[in-house]
C-alpha cells in the first residue's frame, strides 16, 4: 500500500482481526511510502481477506493458496506469487 506520509502508520488485519508485530509468520515492511506484508511458510490456514488501513482508508485483497507436490513433500504458495499486499 503507498501512503501520501513516510510517517503514517498502518495496521494489518486478516478477515478482520488485527494482526500483531512480533509473529515469525508475518513481516511488516516499509520503504518510504510503500508499506507490504509478507506471509512466511504460507499455508492453507493463511487464505483469507487481507486489510491493510491507515484512518478510514483501506486496501483490502483475498489470498487463495494453493499446494502442490515436489519432491515427495506437499508446498503451498499464493495462488498469484507475483503480487503481495
Amino acid at each position: 500500500m503507498e501512503v501520501s506520509s513516510e510517517n503514517a502508520k498502518v495496521t494489518w488485519h486478516k478477515d478482520g482481526e488485527e494482526l500483531q508485530p512480533g509473529d515469525d509468520r508475518f513481516d511488516f515492511e516499509k520503504e518510504g511510502n510503500i508499506h507490504k506484508l509478507l506471509i512466511r511458510a504460507v499455508s492453507v490456514h493463511d487464505e483469507g481477506e487481507y486489510t491493510c488501513a491507515l484512518g478510514e482508508q483501506e486496501c483490502t485483497a483475498e489470498v487463495t493458496v494453493v499446494g502442490k507436490h515436489r519432491n515427495n513433500k506437499m508446498e503451498y504458495f499464493p495462488a498469484n506469487s507475483n503480487e503481495m499486499l
